[in-house]
């Protein structure tokens, strides 16, 4: 992946303009892969893009496996891949039907645990998020 920008964020309160900075980039259709450490603000991040998107109610899909977010602005699906560890577990959520279905963008947290997922469409990105001491992060934003 060839990387776009890396940025270093005070907190977690810069991630709205993150999420305003790639907003700009993004084109619709488009899969945005989450990757970064627990708790290093990949749902706070998924709520920033949302609000612009006129979403407010998001929430972690750590245990649903899958939120699908509406507005009359954007369809927003946002997965959570952390409790799936293999293609069985992949299959049996779902996970290959909610990529094909259409939206607008598609956040998905955790995508190392599906082997080859940078490649599903032309339109892959990747944010990564890395804590640097107690309130800081590191923002990489890459393109495929």
């Amino acid at each position: 992946m060839k990387k776009l920008f890396s940025k270093s964020l005070a907190g977690l309160d810069d991630v709205h303009d993150l999420a305003l900075e790639i907003n700009k980039l993004l084109p619709k259709k488009s899969t945005i892969l989450l990757t970064g450490d627990l708790g290093a603000g990949k749902t706070t991040f998924v709520a920033a893009f949302c609000k612009l998107h006129n979403i407010s109610q998001v929430s972690s899909p750590t245990y649903a496996i899958h939120n699908r977010y509406q507005s009359e602005a954007a369809s927003i699906d946002h997965l959570d891949l952390y409790r799936l560890d293999d293609e069985d577990s992949l299959e049996s959520a779902g996970v290959h039907d909610i990529l094909n279905r259409e939206s607008d963008y598609k956040f998905i947290e955790w995508p190392e645990r599906m082997p080859g997922i940078e490649n599903i469409s032309e339109s892959v990105f990747k944010l990564s998020l890395k804590k640097t001491g107690e309130t800081g992060r590191i923002a990489e934003f890459f393109k495929n």
